[in-house]
């Protein structure tokens, strides 16, 4: 399951969800975070209590009543509320209908390609379920489709170092690998874990200085300085 989901600024005039009480409307938007590949998620009023408001005073019974109001809710369209209830085997489920459109490809990719499949049971009116794609090299250059493995590599040096790149970082890190040459990336994100400064704009000043200063950290990394923090604080603002 993913740690993070998409959430649009549509969803504050959704006249179905605004209908809703404003806790309501907390649980709907919190329990969106905790949906797996499919939009699925245990439907137990409990469970759901511990796992997506584990700090707040609402109880199970509350939560039972503000999903079977967000199922109320329903699509002129589709006939669907905004979650659908459903048990399997005595075990009860949820899903959300309007969850998989709602969650768009993130670098040029699907999100399947890189989430576990569901393993809760597809609601029996529910839609056929879209069958996981096979792995995929993460990162495809937008002009040609061609995979671009240097690219790659630096997402995926950054993701495992840094954090989750979103498209807009993505395209920042498109920028650098097309401004400074290549291997200096990498070369700073190990400076900015070691300084534990893990932000993309921490990493860029890194980069503009050693530009500037016309040192090649490929031939020979910078000896650590006491005033490095001060070095670098003249290309940030933090």
């Amino acid at each position: 399951m993913a740690e993070a989901r998409l959430l649009r600024k549509k969803i504050s005039k959704s006249e179905r969800v605004n209908a809703l009480p404003i806790p309501a409307r907390l649980l709907f938007t919190w329990m969106i975070p905790h949906l797996d590949v499919e939009g699925r998620m245990s439907g137990n009023p409990k469970i759901i209590q511990q796992t997506v408001l584990p700090l707040a005073s609402f109880t199970p019974n509350m939560v039972d009543k503000w999903l079977n109001m967000m199922q109320d809710q329903k699509d002129d369209i589709t006939g669907k509320g905004l979650i659908e209830r459903y048990e399997v085997g005595n075990n009860k489920y949820l899903w959300m209908p309007g969850f998989i459109g709602e969650q768009s490809p993130r670098g040029g990719q699907t999100w399947k390609t890189w989430e576990p499949a569901s393993d809760i049971p597809a609601p029996p009116d529910g839609p056929e379920e879209t069958p996981t794609p096979a792995k995929k090299p993460k990162v495809v250059k937008a002009t040609d489709d061609i995979i671009d493995p240097v690219f790659g590599k630096m997402c995926e040096d950054y993701e495992n170092n840094i954090g989750m790149l979103s498209p807009m970082l993505s395209d920042r890190v498109k920028i650098i690998q097309d401004e400074y040459p290549e291997g200096w990336f990498t070369l700073a994100i190990g400076e900015a874990v070691t300084y534990n400064k893990r932000n993309l704009k921490y990493i860029e000043a890194i980069l503009a200085r050693w530009k500037t200063e016309g040192i090649n950290p490929l031939e020979e990394i910078p000896a650590k300085e006491k005033t490095e923090e001060g070095r670098i604080q003249e290309y940030t603002d933090d």
